[in-house]
């Protein structure tokens, strides 16, 4: 029971050294001061600032096409690579998926030595 409770506090002190920093940013982003270290009221006027920028917005839209572009051509490849692999000989598919593997195996074998 007592190594349960330890663990359950341990894992959230991880998450909350984790995530703090980002909520605090996302907290802070609102603030109405030009200087994040001190509160002084709630504000959307950076957004509005935000929004204002062209070269952000542009920034905003490649980056939105790309990971649209990125996203459809992954499937697309994703789906045809994985049509191929079922239809493989055994032996062939059993050859592929380890070599496959060998990547996400590499830096456990090397920390294993």
């Amino acid at each position: 029971m007592v190594k349960k409770v330890l663990k359950n506090i341990y894992t959230s002190l991880i998450y909350l050294f984790l995530y703090l920093p980002i909520i605090l940013l996302i907290v802070f982003s609102f603030n109405d001061s030009k200087y994040k270290g001190s509160w002084e009221g709630f504000t959307l006027r950076w957004y509005k600032e935000l929004l204002r920028d062209s070269s952000i917005m542009d920034a905003v839209y490649y980056t939105f096409m790309i990971a649209i572009i990125g996203s459809i051509i992954a499937t697309i490849l994703g789906t045809i690579t994985a049509i191929a692999i079922d239809s493989m000989n055994k032996k062939y598919k059993n050859i592929y998926m380890n070599t496959v593997y060998l990547p996400v195996m590499s830096p456990d074998i090397v920390i294993g030595i």
